[in-house]
């Protein structure tokens, strides 16, 4: 019996999100043992403490070591703001008297 295992890097692009400013791009390889379909990897994403609209990176899986990699080898991800966007709007009225 043979056992395989894969290796394959991953590469974080800059989307609308920035690396180093609303994510972490780490240079690491993830590992498959024989027979293993999925994997999960953290990523460290930096609150900022901005509101900001929806931003999004992408996952690129690269140079695959004991085997190929097939579609898809991308994955967007979303950063959901959590700072919750509240506004104040506040009506103010000028009057103006003429003689």
């Amino acid at each position: 019996m043979h056992i395989f295992s894969v290796a394959t890097g991953i590469l974080l692009l800059n989307g609308n999100a920035t690396s180093n400013v609303d994510f972490f791009p780490f240079p690491h390889d993830v590992h498959f043992s024989s027979g293993q379909q999925e994997t999960t990897r953290d990523i460290t994403i930096f609150d900022d403490n901005l509101f900001e609209r929806k931003e999004v990176f992408i996952a690129r899986l690269t140079s695959p070591k004991g085997g190929v990699i097939q579609e898809p080898s991308e994955a967007v991800i979303t950063i959901n703001d959590d700072e919750g966007g509240h506004f104040d709007f506040k009506l103010y009225s000028t009057i103006i008297y003429t003689n």
